[in-house]
């Protein structure tokens, strides 16, 4: 191993930043360096450095093939830093993202962020199924996803699916499974939410014949059946005067209203949804909670938020302004009942809920949300259903891609410590053996995945432009609401097309591991 000894800096240097926390530095040749003990980073005259703080760093080759330590690091040539977990898998690591792969990430300035991604293959077309923890930041906010597959690759009793990280992200993901239900004709099965506001999980629910004596109308008693009806992706968003009020008049509620003509003596119903989060949710995360604290984005990530009693604040504040706030109307008003969780920003979800009623007869459910928050292509309704369906689960049968040593399926199998750790550029081919279900039932297909992801830092969040401030911490309060719709009002127009754009090119692989 080469040792590359540091430069001696010059009297007028100045401290900019010192993290204790394990980061990597991702160069932009494509070589990486990991401060195992954090790193102080020292502005000169000429130059600014990261500085290993304790025995050095270990910078590997665009190869990974090859590895020196270094003492000093020209922080010119740094693209992203992430934050680096403890439980660090070596070979999963030096298995990692090529360096052509980098590079051609920095090109695009990559901002592309979606948790794993999985596909299902129908023939040479893929699709794209389910985007799964799109909210588990850190090991904090790990949590249970359930997504329902609507293109199941499924041939004799061997479902077949295709897990990619295509962000800058590391994903640790403790479980990855296939869950099915063998149900009768006409009747849907959903993903369901339950759980607290930290400790949320998704299970399974049933929605029975839908009923369609009920219209839908929005904040402005416009009619929108037609755009909440059907499967079709025609569908609902916040008007351009809903945004405008949020940037300008501050009233940053949005709402739908459904009006139905129930039996008498209704007491509940089943509801399902096709809907999917817009961007207005990253931009929190990646303009305000991370750009805006430049170097303090650091320590956000591995420290700060995931504090025990600030993750419960974090938690609190974002479930009372985000998700979708399910309201029934009870002696002339509105009143909560339940609450869906966001959603990721790609994949259109399925989720179903159960809520009781008040009053039967002609009544109204109002679905209530931060402004621009949610498309909703479809709603539907049901007297019946059933809260707890009957499901079987399929851990992996075998995997193709990757590396016999990473044991991937027992890592991806138990719900445990031993995480399956992917990079940009990883993709996993996995096969369930799921059997074949009876003819006279139909079968729906569900990933359950749990896990959480750690966003790759982009230099430029980092470093805070001229005259700016660095922030230590970020306030959960109105301020941060209305500066997220200031931000989004002049963002929103270009993000989704950039977004979409800069997504990782993957690693094929031929090995056949476990």
């Amino acid at each position: 191993m080469k040792r590359i000894e540091a430069e001696e800096f010059i009297d007028n240097s100045k401290l900019l930043y010192e993290t204790g926390l394990p980061v990597h530095a991702h160069l932009d040749d494509g070589s990486v360096v990991i401060f195992e003990n954090g790193f102080y980073l020292v502005e000169t005259t000429d130059s600014t450095f990261m500085n290993s703080n304790f025995r050095g760093a270990i910078r590997y080759s665009l190869d990974r093939q090859q590895k020196d330590t270094i003492f000093t690091l020209d922080y010119s040539k740094v693209a992203y830093v992430d934050v680096v977990e403890k439980r660090l898998d070596g070979l999963a690591f030096l298995l990692s993202l090529p360096g052509a792969l980098i590079t051609s990430a920095i090109t695009a300035v990559a901002i592309f962020g979606s948790c794993p991604t999985v596909y299902s293959m129908d023939g040479n077309i893929e699709h794209l199924e389910a985007e799964c923890f799109s909210y588990s930041i850190n090991p904090r906010f790990e949590m249970q996803d359930v997504d329902k597959l609507e293109y199941p690759d499924f041939k004799d009793g061997i479902l077949k699916l295709e897990l990619r990280n295509e962000a800058l992200e590391t994903h640790y993901i403790n479980t990855f499974k296939v869950l099915t239900v063998d149900h009768e004709p006409g009747h849907i099965i959903l993903p369901k939410e339950s759980g607290s506001m930290i400790e949320w999980k998704k299970e399974l629910i049933e929605i029975g014949p839908l009923f369609n004596d009920y219209s839908v109308r929005d904040k402005l008693n416009n009619d929108i059946s037609q755009l909440t009806a059907f499967e079709d992706e025609q569908y609902f968003s916040s008007s351009d005067k809903a945004v405008e009020e949020a940037v300008f008049d501050e009233e940053t509620n949005d709402w739908i209203i459904m009006d139905l003509n129930l039996p008498e003596h209704q007491t509940e119903l089943f509801l399902g949804f096709k809907l999917r989060s817009t961007l207005l949710n990253t931009v929190l995360l990646y303009d305000l909670l991370l750009d805006a604290q430049n170097l303090g984005a650091i320590d956000w990530t591995g420290t700060t938020s995931q504090g025990m009693w600030y993750a419960y604040n974090f938690a609190k504040w974002y479930h009372k302004n985000f998700g979708l706030h399910i309201e029934v109307l009870k002696n002339g008003e509105f009143v909560e009942v339940t609450q869906l969780g966001d959603s990721g920003p790609i994949v259109w979800s399925k989720l179903g809920v159960r809520i009781p009623l008040f009053e039967g007869g002609q009544t109204s459910v109002r679905f209530k949300f931060i402004t621009d928050n949610w498309h909703i292509d479809w709603i539907g309704v049901s007297l019946s259903g059933n809260q707890e369906p009957v499901f079987k689960e399929h851990d992996i049968s075998s995997v193709k891609g990757g590396d016999k040593g990473l044991n991937i399926i027992s890592k991806a199998s138990n719900d445990d410590d031993e995480y399956l750790i992917t990079y940009p550029g990883h993709n996993y081919s996995f096969n369930f053996d799921v059997g074949n279900n009876d003819d006279k039932l139909d079968r729906s297909f569900f990933i359950q995945a749990k896990g959480y992801y750690i966003e790759w830092l982009r230099k430029d969040w980092l470093l805070a432009d001229e005259g700016e401030a660095l922030i230590e911490d970020v306030s959960l309060d109105n301020t941060l609401i209305r500066n997220l719709f200031e931000k989004w009002y002049c963002e929103k127009a270009t993000m989704e097309d950039f977004f979409f754009e800069t997504m990782i090119p993957v690693i094929n692989k031929n090995e056949t591991g476990d």
